[in-house]
């Protein structure tokens, strides 16, 4: 029990000053700079990592196995705190999580060779480092964030002619948990499940609006419209009463999705298949790697309703 106490101090130090950081950038500093940043998501946890092996037991720190330990440690519980307090927002601290860990274990190693040392360096570059994310926040500015493009295409296949799974793509009447799969995007990070979809006048030009939980919607204006053929729109979010951090960001400035389209393909044994094809797009400092999870996210959304799609329209079929 002594030697579990004696990490206290150093876990604590770190928890701190990561509590400290995520309030400075997403409250007292709002509209300069964000959790989105590098100074967050980067320079964040390589302090934390450093405050974690400073404070440690001496007599433990001077392992550079225990310094990389305690560092990603103390990371990995700071980002558990955060979702389980703000579990709207889990899925972005797990989308986070692998850079901050790499981040912090960097700072730990690090304070572990200026400790090994034994001068006052450590101490002294800590110092620094520990308003160094406020600091590197004015030059991060001075680079404009750029946006990428995404598209995610799903595609199922479907016991039915084409008019009748045609019927099911334009309208989508209430959807009933019955009939949904399991998704870990709904299940696990809770994203609000779609609902329903309405029309508001057939042909290019027409209004679909697509209803979500919590609250958010999308106008899906028809750009494109091939009667049991295909069907494309572009989509602009209605999300001004949702309130669940972070689906109220849709169609914001770090994630959109403007087009969505989809074409059905007729098979040679009667059945089609049925293509659903979203663009998404993403303006962060992340891009890259943001894209590996919203590819992700956008084809759990799209199998989730290709799914029900098909299961209503094979039973519109067999009656």
């Amino acid at each position: 029990m002594r030697v579990i106490l004696s990490f206290v101090p150093s876990i604590l130090m770190a928890l701190l000053y990561g509590a400290l950081a995520r309030f400075l950038f997403d409250s007292a500093f709002e509209g300069v700079t964000s959790t989105l940043s590098v100074a967050f998501i980067i320079v964040v946890p390589f302090v934390i990592g450093m405050l974690a092996v400073y404070f440690a037991p001496r007599d433990k720190r001077a392992a550079w196995q225990f310094s990389l330990g305690i560092a990603a440690l103390s990371m990995l519980l700071g980002a558990t705190l955060a979702a389980v307090l703000l579990w709207e927002a889990a899925i972005c601290v797990v989308m986070a999580l692998p850079i901050m860990l790499i981040m912090a274990t960097g700072g730990g190693l690090l304070m572990w060779w200026l400790l090994a040392r034994r001068d006052s360096s450590g101490t002294s570059l800590l110092a620094l480092f520990l308003f160094l994310p406020l600091m590197f926040v004015p030059l991060e500015n001075q680079f404009p964030v750029q946006d990428s493009f995404h598209t995610v295409e799903n595609q199922i296949r479907i016991n039915a002619d084409a008019e009748t799974v045609w019927q099911n793509i334009i309208r989508v009447e209430p959807i009933q948990d019955a009939e949904r799969p399991f998704s870990v995007l709904f299940t696990v990070f809770d994203a609000p499940k779609p609902l329903q979809a309405n029309m508001f006048g057939d042909g290019v030009g027409g209004i679909r609006r697509g209803q979500f939980e919590g609250g958010l919607q999308f106008i899906e204006k028809i750009s494109v419209w091939q009667f049991a053929k295909r069907i494309e729109w572009d989509i602009t979010p209605d999300n001004a009463n949702v309130l669940r951090a972070p689906w109220h960001a849709i169609g914001g400035k770090p994630f959109a999705v403007p087009k969505a389209a989809y074409w059905i393909e007729p098979t040679t044994d009667g059945q089609v298949l049925l293509h659903l094809s979203s663009e998404h797009r993403l303006t962060t400092r992340f891009n890259g790697y943001g894209a590996l999870w919203t590819r992700w996210g956008m084809s759990e959304f799209q199998n989730h309703i290709l799914h029900i799609i098909k299961a209503r329209a094979e039973h519109a079929a067999r009656r």
